[in-house]
């Protein structure tokens, strides 16, 4: 039987990456850049900067272009905080459709089994 306990870190898995490449230290390969700075760069101007007022999107902006990495870790996190909740409910019904499909399939194997040695 699947339980909770058993899937549980493998839907945690697309989170936790999620979370962690924006964190990871920005690295310069074969002429482009990548990882951390891009990330949270991209993330700030798809998530955020869409949902703001133009008054907002352009404090944010000013503001995040003189930002140490560790305030854009931070507003980064923050960001991601928010996509985690929106990206829960979706990884719990697949996590629970997942658990019904493979319990059922058990559960008549077993029926299959018992029906057989009779």
């Amino acid at each position: 039987m699947l339980t909770w306990i058993r899937l549980g870190p493998i839907l945690a898995l697309p989170v936790l990456l999620l979370n962690a490449i924006g964190f990871l230290p920005t690295t310069f390969y074969d002429g482009r850049y990548f990882g951390g700075g891009p990330i949270r760069e991209w993330t700030l101007n798809t998530f955020l900067i869409p949902v703001l007022g133009y008054v907002q999107a352009e404090q944010i902006v000013d503001w995040f272009q003189a930002a140490s990495i560790f305030q854009e870790c931070l507003l980064f996190g923050i960001m991601m905080i928010n996509l985690d909740a929106l990206l829960l409910p979706v990884l719990y019904g697949f996590g629970k459709g997942t658990m019904r499909v493979f319990n059922w399939i058990s559960v008549r194997d077993l029926e299959l089994k018992r029906k057989a040695a009779r």
